[in-house]
């Protein structure tokens, strides 16, 4: 199709259509007006708000003309300000929003409540979690491994990096239940790592 812009196209229709209705199709049947009843020719001075008119309406729609068909003429040079390839009417296309915003507290903070958190974006990792793995194949005494399903997480018995304390939950560590605190990051193995290579520094 030869106009790829449809903001262009309409622009050029809207002036055109302007022009004709407000300046060049009335002040021509004035002057016509006046030719039939007043007897006066068409560059008469009485005539010379109502040609200036018509002249300013056809200057006009011929400057959109030729904007227009400069647009759309194959390698016509671009517009001034066209540095970041959008010209007026183009479409630009934001992948992220948040990063249209700027650093604006207030739009961020918006944008967030409108949207929620960033689709993909990694949560948070708890600090009792970082940086720690679970001992590859541990199972308590009673065959319960770390996390998932009927697990030391999943019964409540550790939670936040280290045991709860439910009345129950301190008789599920230690050497008796395989040293879950010493194997489970969620039951502090992080923190016992760290106390055994400190003490091996020492």
């Amino acid at each position: 199709w030869i106009v790829s812009d449809l903001a262009q196209m309409l622009e050029f229709v809207a002036v055109w259509a302007t022009m004709a209705l407000a300046f060049i199709l009335p002040c021509a049947f004035l002057v016509e007006l006046r030719r039939r009843q007043e007897g006066l020719t068409v560059l008469s001075w009485a005539n010379a708000l109502p040609l200036g008119l018509i002249s300013f309406g056809v200057c006009v729609a011929a400057m959109s003309s030729l904007e227009f068909l400069f647009g759309i003429w194959p390698g016509a040079p671009p517009s001034e300000g066209a540095g970041t390839q959008v010209s007026s009417g183009d479409r630009a296309m934001v992948y992220d929003l948040s990063a249209a915003l700027g650093n604006h507290p207030l739009a961020a903070a918006s944008l967030e409540a409108a949207l929620g958190p960033k689709v993909g974006a990694p949560a948070a990792v708890p600090i009792w979690q970082e940086g720690c793995l679970d001992t590859p194949g541990w199972v308590g005494a009673d065959g319960q491994p770390c996390t998932g399903t009927d697990s030391y997480e999943s019964y409540g018995w550790c939670e936040n990096g280290g045991p709860t304390d439910d009345g129950t939950s301190w008789a599920r560590t230690g050497a008796n239940f395989e040293n879950p605190e010493h194997n489970c990051c969620i039951c502090g193995k992080k923190e016992y790592d760290q106390l055994a290579q400190a003490e091996s520094l020492g």
